[in-house]
């Protein structure tokens, strides 16, 4: 047979089909990301076609570049180490967890780069690796808040949750007072079941949070469950009751209203949570009403405070009323002098008038001079107040049970009278 290497159409032939070959080639290449992602011999086989090409040491410095762009194996590889961490096998987040590799290859203490980074991690079903690369991160550039949050989230994810409490622990001490970091070691105490702390810490997250009446629902509600969980079941109520009362109309959906009938059944709580009507008059002193209030058979002053979470009192009306404090839970409560630390206990009865609750959650102030104000003995917030409806009226205070019936009357000492019955007048 001829030897036709050397005939021009048969070159030109061969040129035709390393053009196509080429062609192919490059599109598979940048469909699977790239030059980089291609074996070694088809880089190569490929790099030979386009030389052989007219002007083809142009395509291939471009295809060089390309290459060049992106990071080699040993520049991941180096990433990885740093981090402390092997190089992950290839899942669906690969391209977006090398370009941030790459990214910290540039810039190495970039914090919204490590903690894009773990976010990947995890999401690619790394938490441990992600929560390894932080650790590393902060020892080699410093530790920040950012980061321990990003620590906790990727702890819970990968069920260490020894660990994520020391985190949550460490940013409560660093500050005291922010709401998020409560609510992340409340979450933590949940998951562990010690429902005790993370209902102290659910109840400060919301005191916290500012003006309970623009809180979210699910801070109520996760209070809500830390009471069921210990079985306190008719406290459990007062959180959606009082979430609700601050707006009934858009709050009082199927959800609370479930919540509520649920937890009065379990405890059998309804009568004794709250029953009778009353109509008082209120006195101003100031800016403030004031009005009388009966706390475990103790008359007392108290400021009507319709947005406070807790009927608040003195120590000194705490002991007078026997009020037991034995509880570490302190939660920061709005006075005149400021913001004071309360230790949370419960009341056996709280009456206005006629209108009675029992197991009343109430905040007893630590020691503090008058902090209400001269004379006065306490707040009278919505953990009493959200188990009636409430309608403020140019002569007073009505509240109303949900208890009552049709055809009963309030009178002005808050008694009920019926005006139903025929042949009969209301006393």
């Amino acid at each position: 047979m001829a030897d036709n290497s050397g005939n021009p159409s048969v070159l030109r032939s061969r040129d035709f089909v390393f053009s196509i070959t080429l062609i192919v080639s490059l599109a598979m290449s940048l469909a699977l990301g790239g030059l980089y992602y291609l074996p070694d011999w088809i880089r190569d086989d490929v790099g030979e076609l386009i030389a052989r090409l007219p002007g083809g040491s142009l395509v291939r410095g471009k295809a060089a570049n390309s290459a060049a762009a992106r990071p080699t194996e040993q520049s991941v590889a180096e990433v990885y180490g740093q981090l402390g961490i092997s190089p992950l096998p290839r899942n669906s987040k690969s391209e977006e967890i090398i370009t941030r590799l790459d990214q910290m290859r540039r810039e190495p203490c970039y914090r919204d780069g490590i903690i894009g980074l773990a976010k990947l991690f995890t999401e690619a079903g790394y938490p441990r690796e992600a929560d390894t690369s932080l650790t590393s991160f902060a020892t080699r550039c410093g530790e920040s808040d950012s980061l321990s949050m990003q620590r906790h989230q990727v702890l819970m994810k990968a069920g260490d949750l020894q660990t994520a409490l020391k985190v949550a622990e460490k940013l409560v001490n660093a500050d005291p007072g922010r709401a998020t970091y409560r609510y992340m070691r409340g979450q933590t105490y949940e998951q562990l079941k010690e429902f005790e702390h993370a209902l102290a810490d659910y109840i400060n997250s919301v005191q916290l949070l500012g003006s309970p009446s623009r809180v979210a629902g699910y801070h109520f509600y996760d209070i809500a469950r830390m009471y069921a969980a210990l079985g306190r079941y008719c406290e459990a109520i007062s959180p959606v009751e009082t979430f609700v009362a601050f707006d009934p109309a858009s709050r009082r959906t199927q959800q609370s209203m479930s919540m509520i009938l649920e937890y009065s059944n379990k405890g059998n709580c309804r009568v004794a949570h709250a029953r009778g009507n009353a109509r008082v008059t209120l006195a101003a002193s100031g800016n403030v009403h004031t009005l009388n209030v009966v706390v475990n058979g103790m008359r007392g002053n108290f400021i009507l405070d319709t947005g406070a979470s807790y009927l608040s009192v003195t120590t000194a009306f705490a002991e007078k009323t026997k009020i037991n404090v034995n509880t570490s839970t302190k939660v920061p409560i709005k006075v005149v002098a400021g913001t004071v630390q309360a230790k949370l206990s419960t009341a056996a009865t709280v009456a206005v008038g006629g209108a009675e609750a029992r197991n009343v959650t109430v905040a007893v102030i630590d020691d503090s001079h008058e902090p209400f104000g001269p004379r006065t003995d306490g707040l009278l917030g919505m953990s009493f107040l959200a188990r009636f409806e409430v309608r403020l009226t140019p002569n007073g205070l009505e509240l109303t049970s949900p208890q009552s019936k049709d055809g009963q009357e309030i009178d002005q000492t808050g008694s009920n009278t019926n005006a139903g019955r025929k042949g009969r007048s209301p006393r």
